[in-house]
């Protein structure tokens, strides 16, 4: 439904019972944090077992990988195929907002073309590059409106480059595109922004009670442990030794 019209695509889903497993299905050309992978030409899933809630979460990842590429029939950025996908399944966490922050401070955003070889990167560059894709379509949608993936998805399956499809709903050029979308990053991850933000805080203020609660909880134990301690010395004889005594 987020991805319009998209003709049934019939499908195979191969779901891994290990990691040996996982492997000899991939034949072992993925990395090491890899939970799934889509082949779009050949419509295949392999699903390495997980969590239900986060398998749900990932079979939505990957299903949205081949319905792009059977509405679309040929290569886009990667950061567009990762972005959509990431966008269709909901994901999105604190940490990603933590890696961004990070990210942004730092001078470490990563280009959207450079994104290409995101299964050559280890895996915390690896999870602010899926961040960062997820952050380039939600830009599209800012600037396209709220039908601009289903926009750029026709466009794309009537035959348009991915250039073209990108000026027609955006009306910028791809070198455009990154520059403003990289001021945009830049702008709403930096510390202010973050301290002005309703939705930034919400998030801040659940991390600051947990952290609280996990501070009391230790501050309450390490209390305990020295109760127990003090009771145990009350109940000591207290004994004074003397050179003369034996130890």
């Amino acid at each position: 439904k987020k991805l319009g019209h998209i003709p049934a695509t019939p499908m195979t889903v191969y779901l891994a019972p290990s990691q040996t497993a996982f492997d000899e299905l991939t034949q072992g050309r993925l990395p090491h944090w890899s939970a799934a992978v889509a082949m779009p030409a050949l419509r295949t899933i392999v699903l390495k077992r997980g969590p239900l809630e986060r398998q749900t979460q990932t079979i939505q990842h990957e299903l949205s990988h081949v319905l792009l590429h059977a509405a679309v029939g040929k290569y886009v950025p990667v950061w567009f195929n990762e972005g959509v996908a990431m966008w269709a399944s909901h994901e999105w966490r604190l940490q990603n907002t933590a890696s961004v922050l990070y990210a942004v401070l730092s001078g470490g955003l990563i280009s959207l073309s450079e994104i290409d070889a995101v299964l050559q990167f280890p895996s915390v560059k690896a999870d602010l590059a899926y961040t960062e894709s997820l952050l380039a379509v939600l830009y599209i949608i800012r600037l396209g409106g709220e039908n601009a993936i289903v926009a750029m998805i026709s466009e794309l399956s009537y035959g348009a480059s991915f250039d073209v499809a990108l000026f027609r709903v955006t009306d910028k050029t791809p070198y455009e595109f990154e520059k403003t979308w990289n001021n945009y990053v830049s702008g709403r991850f930096s510390l202010a922004a973050l301290l002005v933000s309703p939705d930034s805080l919400w998030g801040y203020l659940v991390l600051l009670f947990g952290v609280a609660y996990v501070a009391v909880r230790l501050r309450n134990r390490a209390k305990l442990r020295r109760w127990e301690l003090e009771e145990r010395f009350e109940a000591f004889e207290l004994k004074v030794y003397q050179p003369e005594d034996e130890p």
